[in-house]
């Protein structure tokens, strides 16, 4: 009898902990901060911003929005935000799901500071880009001048 209990008492161990390990962990959200026309924006994406967005299952049929089309619609946004695009360049494009088939882009751009700014910020500009072609649009916050690094650069 105990032999059985023991038996059963592993099995279900090793049941329980195969489920836990095939559970996917998805985030609620991504968030980054950007600078647009001055102003500091805080830009996410959360699950309910993609509801609307289409589906997609990367094994079995290819993006509805593809790499290069996120690219020019991020270039796009980069182009309204800051004064001169052409010294941004194309730094990373990584695809993210939030969920079960509910994909995104987020487009990374990066521009060389000069060589005599030590303390410089703004020198990444981030958009996220949804499978149905629209972005996370970027909610502004006000930008507080340093104190303590008045020649801090800002767009």
């Amino acid at each position: 009898m105990n032999i059985k209990l023991i038996f059963f008492a592993t099995v279900f161990t090793l049941l329980c902990s195969t489920f836990a390990l095939s559970q996917k962990e998805f985030y609620e959200w991504q968030t980054t901060t950007v600078q647009c026309n001055g102003v500091e924006s805080t830009i996410k994406v959360s699950l309910e911003d993609l509801q609307n967005a289409p589906s997609w299952n990367p094994e079995t049929d290819d993006a509805p929005l593809s790499t290069k089309k996120a690219v020019e619609i991020s270039r796009k946004t980069l182009q309204k935000c800051v004064p001169n695009d052409k010294d941004w360049i194309l730094w990373n494009v990584e695809l993210t799901q939030l969920a079960e088939g509910k994909w995104f882009y987020e487009v990374q751009f990066r521009r060389d500071l000069p060589d005599d700014c030590r303390v410089c910020a703004n020198n990444s500009f981030v958009v996220f880009v949804k499978m149905d072609g629209t972005i996370a649009e970027p909610k502004p916050r006000p930008i507080v001048k340093s104190e303590t690094n008045p020649n801090s650069e800002t767009f």
